[in-house]
């Protein structure tokens, strides 16, 4: 009996420092929301490959913490929650954006071209350890042209 209990102890240990992880490489797209309409197309020169990474750690599956505090904004990372109120459980996206603005200091680039980003989620139940790294050309706008 003493035998039974200590394994069934043994296998709860076993069952909760398990983890699982799991790895996405993807292509994110960056649709208009609205019409944009203009007689001009940005000329932009297309620089060296640029690639950056972000850390972060999220805990209960909406608290991420991480060291970075600067974000890329405006684009749409594949992957997102479309479902209104469902995108503060999406853990990547911020770690994405993080990624996306370093890469964009670094190359001291206007915009990302072709980025691919590769997503690295470790789940441990209650914490998630979230890796993100984003690989682009740099590009700088030269000028505009009329069309």
């Amino acid at each position: 009996m003493k035998n039974i209990k200590l394994m069934t102890l043994a296998a709860a240990a076993m069952l909760s420092l398990s983890a699982c992880a799991s790895t996405h490489q993807g292509v994110a797209s960056a649709p208009l929301v609205g019409p944009l309409k203009s007689d001009k197309i940005a000329n932009i020169k297309a620089g060296e490959k640029v690639t950056a990474e972000s850390n972060a750690k999220v805990i209960l599956g909406f608290i991420t913490l991480s060291d970075d505090n600067k974000y890329a904004d405006g684009v749409n990372y594949a992957g997102e929650s479309r479902i209104p109120g469902m995108s503060m459980f999406d853990s990547t996206s911020k770690v994405k954006s993080a990624a996306a603005y370093k890469a964009v200091q670094q190359s001291d680039a206007d915009v990302l071209l072709a980025p691919v980003y590769e997503t690295e989620v470790n789940d441990y139940f209650l914490w998630k350890d979230v890796k993100a790294t984003v690989k682009a050309y740099s590009g700088k706008i030269v000028g505009f042209k009329n069309k």
